[in-house]
């Protein structure tokens, strides 16, 4: 049996449990992205489409205008439907609401655009249709329909904020105030409508005004209970550079250091605000000793010493307003504006890199790959988001099952990244995350002697990962290095005791082999405390009690765990046998078929083959 394999499926649940290589689990570890999850709003029902791995998947394929993708138009999409583009309205609106029901952003775009030249205009269409256009970055569309959707007197909260990029764009800072007015009628977008009010009458002159919009601000936030939060502070400190009240502004910028973020994106900022001032050490030290590892700090310091970061015009300090309230809000609304908001920002700063390694990751949620790709494609190696979109564009690899590329990309980059000049070597956290990366995907692809030699080079530059060292132990268990792999599994419960795939895959191994069922029983109750929504849990819980010949207890978690997992083959396997073992010997027989159906490997079915035609023998 393989079962304890199970422990990671929730990872990658169409794997054979044998193989585990846990579907983006290695990666998503390391992005910074608050959940946004998909939003339906009110009884419109209109979908804003976040950042979410549990969306439908989606099908759309974009055109690139260079062989390398460098001229991308990230709203152009390809004429891969030209006959479903030639329907009439109604045909057109209905594949739009096919488009949006598979998250294909682009797609909905042009379809809704066919129903509204026709002059089709009930409220839903242009409720969803304006809705798309944002999204897909279409600003001019999208505040066109606006316009008919205020003429018709429906009112939707994103719908000023296309307008309002326009004018900032023009300079109309009248306008700018008045389409603020509009934005604020709806609670969510408070913070942002005072911010926007601030810089119309920073960019009026107007200063006295100016600060009565940020008092407005802080007042809200106070009445949320959110005023302390770094993202809201980091705001003073850019009116403070933009009104070129330097003292004040440094102030600001060392008060956030006292007491960092744990946002990545956020402490880059704190840093670069720090720099620009000339307290360039202090800075090191925050990008050294507070990024994860999945930010090249000494690559962030080269890039700053040898270009040191410019102190941003309005338009940009607004494109990070627009992003920041969004990316880190705990209001879920505002989090689901995120995607139109991005698009928003990066009209205004088209420079903007982590603006579009936001955009990439929304649309590698929504299983978009072409559009991921093409915002990637904006961040240029020399750019201190380069390390991200290399982590992401190996994500995507990962999703593809391409393991063996993963491997050849990350020998590739490091080496890469050796060879530049002036560069210092990656800081101890950083090669062990490549370690660690390299080791997964050729354990992925079943190498497990060269992922061990991996792993232990992971290890050698932060000893103390206890994910590593429970991957080797399951390397070491695949190739039946049976006390290694106990030593390395108790290593890692050494590090991080709460480890519940640790515990869960050493206590069904143990289980599995009829071997330290004390011990096994005891790991597995306590991964199932820390996961007791897992019905691959369930089932290691059911199986120890099986294995130590207590079934009924073996049937009630077992029937727990199909509840949870219902497509799982080997549940509904293990169930069986402890139906057959309490005399429900029919039950039996049809969890036994039910399992052949729901898949096994060719090993494990012609087991339950042959238990179907002779039972379980004694």
């Amino acid at each position: 049996m393989s079962g304890y394999r199970t422990s990671l499926l929730q990872y990658w649940p169409n794997v054979s449990r044998k193989t585990v290589p846990p579907r983006r689990y290695t990666i998503r570890l390391y992005s910074a992205l608050t959940a946004c999850g998909m939003i339906f709003w009110g009884a419109s029902g209109i979908m804003l489409a976040g950042c979410s791995p549990q969306m439908p998947p989606a099908t759309t394929q974009l055109e690139q205008g260079g062989e390398d993708g460098s001229d991308y138009d990230t709203r152009q999409l390809s004429a891969s439907r030209p006959s479903v583009f030639e329907t009439g309205s109604s045909g057109a609106f209905l594949a739009a609401r096919q488009a949006l029901y598979e998250n294909d952003i682009g797609a909905a775009s042009q379809f809704f655009s066919v129903s509204a030249e026709q002059q089709i205009f009930p409220a839903p269409l242009l409720e969803r249709s304006f809705t798309t256009h944002y999204q897909n970055g279409d600003l001019e569309q999208a505040s066109d329909i606006a316009r008919l959707m205020e003429r018709q007197n429906i009112r939707l909260p994103l719908a000023a904020e296309p307008a309002i990029g326009i004018a900032i764009a023009e300079g109309d800072w009248q306008a700018v105030l008045a389409l603020s007015e509009k934005l604020a009628e709806h609670q969510a977008n408070l913070p942002l409508a005072s911010l926007l009010r601030a810089y119309a009458y920073f960019g009026l002159d107007a200063p006295e005004q100016m600060y009565q919009s940020l008092h407005e601000f802080d007042q809200i936030n106070l009445d949320s209970g959110q005023g302390d939060e770094a993202v809201y502070q980091l705001q003073h400190a850019y009116f403070a550079q933009l009104s070129e009240q330097h003292d004040t502004a440094l102030e600001q910028y060392q008060r956030l250091a006292e007491n960092l973020p744990q946002k990545s994106y956020l402490i880059v900022k704190i840093a670069q605000g720090l720099w620009s001032y000339g307290e360039t050490e202090q800075a090191k030290q925050i990008l050294l000793n507070a990024l994860p590892e999945a930010f090249d700090s000494h690559h962030i310091i080269t890039h700053w010493t040898n270009n040191s970061p410019a102190r941003p015009a309005l338009q940009q300090f607004i494109a990070s307003t627009l992003l920041e309230l969004s990316w880190f809000s705990k209001d879920s609304l505002s989090a689901g504006f995120l995607l139109p908001r991005v698009q928003l920002a990066l009209s205004l700063d088209p420079e903007y890199d982590a603006a579009y390694y936001v955009a990439a990751i929304s649309f590698h949620a929504l299983e978009q790959q072409d559009r991921a790709a093409a915002y990637l494609s904006s961040i240029s190696a020399d750019s201190i988001w380069y390390q991200r979109r290399f982590l992401l564009e190996l994500d995507m690899t990962q999703d593809k099952g391409d393991f063996e590329q993963a491997v050849q990309d990350i020998d590739q980059y490091q080496n890469g990244r050796a060879q530049k000049p002036g560069l210092p070597d990656q800081r101890n956290t950083e090669r062990a995350l490549f370690a660690k990366l390299k080791g997964n995907f050729l354990r992925y692809s079943k190498q497990y002697l060269q992922a061990i030699t991996a792993y232990q080079q992971g290890l050698e530059f932060n000893p103390s990962d206890a994910v590593s060292w429970r991957n080797i132990g399951i390397c070491y268990e695949q190739t039946e290095q049976v006390e290694a792999a106990e030593d390395a599994f108790a290593e890692a419960l050494a590090l991080n005791p709460d480890d519940a795939v640790t515990l869960n895959y050493l206590g069904y191994w143990w289980a599995d082999e009829n071997r330290n069922l004390d011990k096994a029983i005891t790991y597995i109750q306590k991964a199932v405390s820390l996961r007791p929504r897992s019905g691959y849990y369930a089932d290691s819980l059911g199986w120890v009690y099986y294995k130590l010949g207590q079934y009924d207890k073996a049937v009630i978690w077992l029937e727990k765990a199909i509840q949870l997992a219902p497509t799982d083959g080997i549940i509904s396997d293990h169930l069986g046998d402890a139906y057959w073992q309490t005399g429900r010997i029919s039950e039996a027989q049809f969890k036994w078929q039910h399992a052949i159906e729901l898949g096994l490997t060719p090993q494990e079915q012609a087991a339950t083959h042959l238990k179907l035609k002779t039972g379980l023998r004694p």
